[in-house]
């Protein structure tokens, strides 16, 4: 199972032409998915009630909700509103399943001696020095500076 960024997810929803709010950290990695009752850190989740209580203690997922929910007061957790909880929560729920290909940016910069995996991705402005291995499905972020490491199978950083 593949993770994603809220960031990935919204592109997503506009490349779609799906219109929206999100209030949140567009960074924040989701793991896995939930119902909404049983909504836990990292998942994404949705709720397709007009009146939704928010939990006391607001776990830190990805959760979406009918755009009539939206209110200024809601100012805590990484929420999205949306006409339709439904069809969204399938869009983004598809990223988890999603075979991610190989992307290394052109600003990146990879040592000829780093041993890379399948499926990586290295984006803007990193370095990956010799002394490097990185696994398989592993994401490497912007601005990173790698050496001297061993990096595991699916991992994000």
């Amino acid at each position: 199972m593949n993770s994603f960024t809220i960031g990935e997810a919204l592109r997503l929803l506009k490349r779609n032409g799906i219109t929206f709010h999100f209030q949140g950290d567009e960074s924040f990695l989701v793991t896995h998915a939930r119902r909404y009752e049983d909504a836990d850190d990292s998942c994404v989740s949705f709720n397709r009630n007009l009146h939704v209580q928010l939990p006391a203690r607001l776990p830190d997922a990805f959760l979406i909700l009918r755009e009539e929910c939206h209110t200024e007061e809601k100012t805590r957790g990484h929420l999205l509103f949306v006409e339709n909880p439904d069809l969204c929560f399938c869009l983004i729920g598809s990223l988890l399943n999603q075979k991610k290909p190989t992307f290394i940016h052109d600003s990146a910069v990879i040592s000829k001696h780093a041993r890379i995996g399948k499926n990586v991705s290295v984006d803007p402005f990193t370095y990956i020095g010799d002394d490097v291995q990185l696994g398989d499905e592993v994401f490497i972020g912007s601005g990173c500076f790698i050496d001297n490491a061993d990096i595991g199978k699916n991992t994000r950083i």
